[in-house]
């Protein structure tokens, strides 16, 4: 699933009109953002009615359709997801300074059947979740970090939660290190 994003008002009409009817289009001389991941819908953009049927199942929505740790991975940064995941790692949670005063702040190794990825958890789900139970995460915004281009997930300003639920039967893979892991070294003095 890729996000798209319409810059022109002459064809907001057949997008809301083929969104409404649940109709599938085709979209030719459209551009692709690498640095956003998204399609951008401009006014030469030709928007045109698909007889052919689909070639997968429809989702309704990100927001309520439960992804995989390698779909999020490529969805586009700041789509609300849900996610059941297993927790492997927590670090402590910090009080980190921002522009607007010090927030509370942990961050999580997520796994399921497909992968990993970092989750950070703010405020007052900075101590949320425990190492080994399973979650349905509802509301996490995929976000990408500019620096290292990795992918992770952090709690929505508004609408986050979270439930237990049973943990997979499937065996889970294995976590993967982060680019920081990676780079840095640990050294006891």
């Amino acid at each position: 699933m890729v996000k798209a994003i319409c810059f022109s008002p002459e064809k907001i009409g057949p997008l809301r009109n083929a969104m409404n009817n649940k109709s599938p289009i085709k979209i030719k001389k459209f551009e692709y953002n690498d640095k956003f991941n998204n399609i951008v819908i401009k006014n030469n953009t030709a928007i045109t009615p698909s007889a052919d049927p689909l070639p997968f199942q429809r989702i309704t929505s990100l927001e309520t359709h439960m992804v995989t740790i390698d779909t999020l991975k490529k969805t586009s940064p700041q789509q609300l997801v849900n996610l059941k995941a297993t927790v492997k790692s927590i670090s402590g949670s910090k009080m980190v300074k921002v522009q607007s005063g010090s927030l509370n702040k942990s961050s999580a190794t997520l796994v399921d059947p497909t992968g990993s990825i970092t989750a950070v958890f703010w405020q007052e789900w900075a101590d949320c979740v425990d190492i080994d139970k399973t979650y349905i995460f509802k509301n996490l915004r995929v976000k990408k970090n500019n620096f290292s281009g990795e992918v992770y997930a952090n709690t929505a300003k508004e609408g986050f939660s979270f439930q237990e639920t049973d943990a997979f039967t499937e065996p889970l893979a294995e976590a993967e290190p982060t680019v920081m892991e990676m780079t840095t070294k640990d050294a006891t003095i």
